[in-house]
């Protein structure tokens, strides 16, 4: 398995042609990324979706980017302040090192966070080891 460190910087390509800063959290069970004006509707096929705009200004080093994906799951989830609330779940490609696949996110507002992603267990598991001593082991 691959090493990452705390901190990495990875590639969403349905999102962003840019790398983006996200922490790693092996406390997480999924990762998560930072959406404004998430808004489900059930398409003419019957399909829940979601339309969400991802990496809003909030972050100065991003523009926002209007995306309309399939819902995988909703799921009520405890936040790292105490707060319970329903988030979607969409499956993105990720570009992480020389590696890239799918993998689950749920879409919450993360503008009071230092990072716009978290990288939680789901993505990590079975394919990386986490060293907290180092900072970014892949450089994107």
């Amino acid at each position: 398995m691959k090493i990452l460190g705390r901190q990495e910087k990875l590639y969403l390509p349905d999102v962003s042609e840019h790398p983006i800063a996200a922490k790693v959290d092996t406390g997480a069970t999924t990762s998560a990324l930072h959406c404004t004006s998430i808004q489900p509707y059930v398409a003419d096929d019957g399909q829940l979706m979601v339309r969400f705009v991802a990496l809003d200004v909030s972050y100065k080093a991003y523009t926002g980017q209007l995306l309309s994906l399939p819902v995988v799951q909703t799921r009520t989830v405890r936040s790292s302040n105490g707060q319970s609330e329903q988030r979607y779940y969409v499956a993105l490609e990720v570009v992480l090192g020389t590696e890239r696949f799918s993998t689950w996110f749920s879409l919450t507002k993360r503008h009071t966070m230092s990072f716009p992603i978290l990288i939680g267990r789901s993505l990590l598991s079975g394919r990386y080891i986490v060293d907290v001593s180092k900072k970014s082991m892949h450089h994107s």
